[in-house]
């Protein structure tokens, strides 16, 4: 790749200095290479997928500004995987902490000491988790910690709603570090423990036997950090367990339903040692994500999920994957005990015990309607011959609604949409799911459409 002029590659990095976060400017930036790209826009060497991964989620807005306000124009900008490029192996080292409370910087201790009790689930491996485009840098952090702990992404933050797998990645990493390193000392707990066991320290006057026990953690992963808030005397010493880990290279990680800003009232230097690290955010699983964790759970238990099944459930259970889980565990079960097969109409029943949704069924003129007015395309114009992509892709998106919310035959749905016949149909129902695979915008409206739908069926 041609070499941009040093005045340049120092003007785009003087920028990066002035407006983004200091540690994140060192630890991912300072040393990035900047390089010309074939199509004229600027390439920027990463070590690995991970890394390309968080500055496409992360540094993507604040490298394109200093990009464009330096040369004076627009340009596209590259993140480039390539082996040679280097970041630093550690972010910040952390202030120092004294000596009486540090101990010496070391690796991961590798002697034989007794495996704590961790209560990890054995389904919660990183082979069992379903990555996504909501999930994939939060993914991505975890594998790479679990690799090299202690060594980089110091410490990792995970945050995200209920149900959007915290647990899960946090427990995979478990299982991953304890097949690697066998010997290594590793303490997972929830926050509530923590403070529990701190306060009862200070009851029973054994508060160096609990820093003796939680200090001497090769990796700590603590669960639903956002339980410190309100605690003072539990955050001052999560503080200071925090200093001497990290001073001493062992790993930290940490979750919460929120990122550390947000936290109420979290001591601000304790929020800024969140931020040193990774912070990772967990969104709502999209809809391919969605069907591919139902399959995966059918799987798991040697059953099959008709594809109209899979659409239905994925379609109305949108809020968490802990909720997409259990309807299919309860499908699955309710087939089992009625010996029936898994179909559309179990699904239909089992979806509104399960989340309440109510009986009151949609109609194919809500549906047409919906469309009609989302495109600006009258129904009549859907129902006739023309073929043009302004009438035949709300034609294809009525369509595939009505087979997904309403379970009709493909030749019904014909009938519906001007007399065409069911292979017809079928082609543009594959052609509205190949679409939400690829485009992101086309699949957000196709939920758009099908969340109002739900809507006005509960009223």
């Amino acid at each position: 790749m041609p070499a941009l002029d040093p005045r340049l590659t120092e003007q785009i990095r003087a920028h990066l200095a002035r407006t983004i976060e200091p540690h994140l400017y060192r630890q991912w930036l300072e040393h990035a290479p900047f390089e010309g790209g074939l199509d004229g826009g600027i390439d920027v060497g990463v070590p690995n997928q991970f890394a390309s991964d968080y500055f496409e989620k992360s540094l993507r807005g604040p490298i394109e500004t200093a990009v464009n306000v330096s040369l004076g124009m627009t340009r596209s900008v590259r993140f480039v995987v390539r082996p040679d490029a280097t970041l630093p192996v550690r972010p910040e080292v952390a202030p120092a902490v004294p000596p009486a409370a540090a101990p010496a910087a070391s690796v991961l201790v590798q002697v034989a000491s007794p495996p704590r009790d961790l209560r990890l689930n054995p389904d919660y491996s990183f082979d069992q988790f379903v990555v996504g485009p909501s999930n994939r840098l939060a993914h991505a952090a975890a594998l790479a910690v679990s690799e090299a702990p202690g060594k980089a992404y110091n410490p990792l933050f995970i945050h995200g709603a209920v149900g959007l797998g915290k647990t899960h990645l946090l427990q995979a990493l478990c299982h991953s570090v304890r097949a690697r390193l066998p010997n290594a000392v590793i303490d997972y707990l929830p926050c509530e423990e923590f403070v529990n066991a701190y306060i009862a320290s200070l009851k029973e006057q054994k508060v160096e036997q609990f820093r003796a026990r939680y200090r001497g953690a090769d990796v700590l992963l603590v669960d639903d950090v956002h339980f410190l808030a309100n605690k003072t005397g539990s955050q001052e010493e999560f503080f200071h367990m925090f200093n001497a880990l990290r001073n001493a290279s062992r790993q930290l990680v940490f979750s919460s339903d929120a990122p550390p800003k947000d936290i109420p009232t979290l001591e601000e230097r304790l929020a800024s040692r969140f931020n040193w690290g990774i912070v990772a955010r967990l969104d709502p699983p999209l809809f391919e994500t969605r069907a591919a964790i139902l399959r995966q759970k059918a799987q798991q238990r040697g059953a099959v999920f008709p594809d109209d099944v899979v659409d239905f459930v994925a379609v109305h259970i949108e809020t968490n994957i802990r909720d997409l889980e259990s309807a299919a565990l309860k499908l699955i079960a309710t087939a089992l005990v009625e010996r029936r097969a898994i179909d559309i109409e179990l699904a239909r029943r089992i979806l509104q015990e399960h989340t309440a949704v109510p009986s009151t069924r949609l109609t194919v003129a809500d549906i047409q309607n919906a469309v009609s007015r989302h495109f600006h395309v009258r129904i009549s114009d859907m129902q006739s011959r023309k073929r043009n992509r302004s009438i035949s892709v709300p034609r294809q998106i009525t369509g595939y609604l009505i087979r997904t919310l309403l379970d009709i035959p493909l030749q019904d749905i014909g009938g519906y949409l001007g007399g065409k016949d069911h292979t017809t149909i079928m082609y543009g129902i594959g052609r509205v799911k190949a679409k939400m695979e690829s485009d992101f915008q086309f699949r957000a409206t196709i939920e758009h459409l099908a969340a109002e739908l739900r809507r006005l069926q509960s009223t």
